[in-house]
């Protein structure tokens, strides 16, 4: 697994992650609702840790490729 996101995709990840970890442990939302943002801020964290994202490689998009080419 070759890093293909840049260090500002990880960085939002990473915050949108600790948010929704925030949300989910102040209780503000129901159950399902919670557990989903539980789950989807674990992903962001392992892809931002890892500076892997499957989406991406999916997609063809390879930031860190572009991100050399300037």
């Amino acid at each position: 697994m070759k890093p293909n996101m840049l260090f500002a995709d990880r960085l939002i990840r990473t915050l949108v992650a600790l948010t929704f970890i925030a949300i989910f442990a102040a209780n503000v939302l129901p159950f399902p609702i919670a557990s989903l943002i539980l789950v989807v801020s674990i992903v962001f964290l392992f892809t931002s840790f890892t500076g892997f994202c499957p989406i991406y490689w999916l997609f063809g998009n390879h930031g860190l490729k572009h991100a050399r080419v300037k």
